[in-house]
């Protein structure tokens, strides 16, 4: 399954706190909402089981990002959120890789059935 999705939010901004309690900000509402819609509208589910997950991450400019605060948390919560996903602790196997910059950014998502490598 393969998931054409907006650049995520950093997970540094993603998180809030306030009046003794955290959220999810205004911005990475958004972010799930938008995933939440892309999911529906596509009918998309994941295997069941135990799953690997990859992502392009196409950057919207230069800057220098941290790629583990773009590349896994917003986007894992936010496919369990819209039920693409049962629990995001069903991904044995993930990675990451910086793409070229995109205007406005874009982020791929490759998710598929997890095969355990054999034993020797």
């Amino acid at each position: 399954m393969v998931l054409e999705l907006p650049f995520p939010p950093s997970l540094n901004t993603y998180w809030r706190r306030g009046k003794g309690r955290v959220y999810i900000n205004e911005r990475g509402l958004e972010y799930r909402k938008h995933v939440a819609t892309y999911v529906r509208q596509h009918k998309l589910k994941a295997p069941e089981g135990f799953l690997t997950y990859a992502v392009w991450l196409y950057p919207p400019d230069k800057r220098r990002r941290d790629g583990d605060n773009f590349a896994f948390k917003a986007i894992w919560d936010s496919l369990t959120h819209a039920q693409c996903i049962e629990d995001d602790s069903l991904f044995k196997e993930w990675s990451g890789t910086w793409m070229p910059v995109v205007k406005s950014g874009l982020c791929r998502v490759f998710i598929s059935e997890f095969v355990a490598p054999e034993k020797e």
